[in-house]
């Protein structure tokens, strides 16, 4: 009896391995969306209003979803608080934190380099550039959740039944 619930448990153990997994890849893509509604906001209050960068950072903490808000609050924060540090490097250390490793830090470390330093037009084509790529980003997470979500899911499910079965 004990090892049948050993071996259930093992095998649970692996089905909870692949759902973290998938988990992984459910949250990439929810990061990604988050930050192009962020970005779509943002473009508009650039465009339109000339929100200072400050002001802009608070709006989009209030109005865009998570992870992105808590992304905004905190380069808010961190702007509040600065001494002699730059926007761009209070933007790429909230992306660090966020985003480790990610190929959508890469193109959101970018748009850092640019807010607040030219002109509306010149914000708002680096904004638009940033937004084609995190879409391409998005198509190719969506398309990596769907094909290698029920692979780790189905692996992970058969590695601990492997186990349980070599237990018993």
């Amino acid at each position: 009896m004990l090892r049948l619930m050993g071996a259930a448990l093992v095998a649970g153990g692996g089905a909870m391995a692949g759902f973290l997994a998938v988990s992984r890849l459910r949250e990439r893509v929810r990061t990604i969306s988050s930050f192009l509604g962020a970005l779509e906001l943002m473009e508009s209050e650039i465009r339109f209003r000339l929100t200072p960068i400050p002001e802009l950072m608070e709006f989009l903490a209030q109005k865009t979803g998570e992870p992105a808000a808590s992304f905004f609050r905190t380069c808010r924060r961190e702007w509040e608080k600065r001494e002699e540090e730059s926007f761009s490097r209070i933007w790429q250390k909230g992306l660090e934190t966020l985003l480790p490793a990610a190929p959508e830090r890469e193109v959101l470390d970018q748009l850092g380099e640019i807010l607040g330093r030219y002109d509306v037009e010149g914000q708002r084509q680096a904004i638009g550039y940033v937004r084609r790529r995190l879409e391409g980003l998005l198509r190719q997470a969506e398309e990596e959740r769907k094909t290698r979500g029920r692979a780790y899911f189905a692996s992970g499910f058969a590695v601990g039944l492997c186990l349980a079965v070599i237990l018993l």
